[in-house]
């Protein structure tokens, strides 16, 4: 059961390695701890906007390593549903390994939070996809795979949004 041509997974991490971004805000937040004194909490958006960037750099060879294991077998690199099986056997577990990481990482700021968001939902949806690339190739159920070709569509397409929003941040 042969995947469709150019289906891939979209590297987001290796797109953020380039986007070092020079903007910078600021926001001051006062929040009356008594009636007689203020707090003050300064939150500086590039700041966090550095740390992101830095946390999902360390994901980088994990997401380098997931696209080209699944790159070797699907697309113009299929063989047989043996390979990509046996593949994606090994595979799995760093997916979902990552995935896990990438959920550990929990942005403070609204708009970067938002953002990566979408690159949580689009892992997730690429991860249900290779689990039902599994189940597929073990029933030898075409249904399977156009369903699981759809989760990977989708995947790609969160990331993609992810991307792209990233960029306006």
């Amino acid at each position: 059961m042969k995947m469709q041509k150019g289906m891939k997974v979209i590297s987001a991490i290796s797109i953020l390695a380039a986007l070092i971004g020079t903007q910078s805000y600021s926001a001051t937040a006062a929040l009356p701890s008594n009636p007689k004194s203020k707090i003050q909490i300064t939150s500086s958006y590039s700041s966090e906007l550095k740390t992101y960037k830095a946390q999902l750099s360390r994901l980088m060879s994990a997401e380098t390593e997931i696209i080209n294991g699944w790159s070797s077998v699907s697309g113009v690199n299929y063989t047989t549903d043996e390979v990509m099986y046996n593949k994606l056997i090994k595979l799995l577990p760093k997916v979902n390994v990552f995935v896990g990481r990438v959920e550990a990482i929990q942005p403070k700021n609204s708009k970067i939070y938002a953002a990566h968001r979408m690159y949580i939902d689009g892992w997730n949806y690429q991860y249900q996809g290779f689990t039902m690339v599994m189940a597929a190739l073990e029933n030898q159920d075409y249904a399977q795979m156009t369903q699981a070709n759809s989760y990977l569509s989708k995947g790609r397409a969160k990331i993609t949004a992810f991307t792209r929003t990233f960029r306006a941040l």
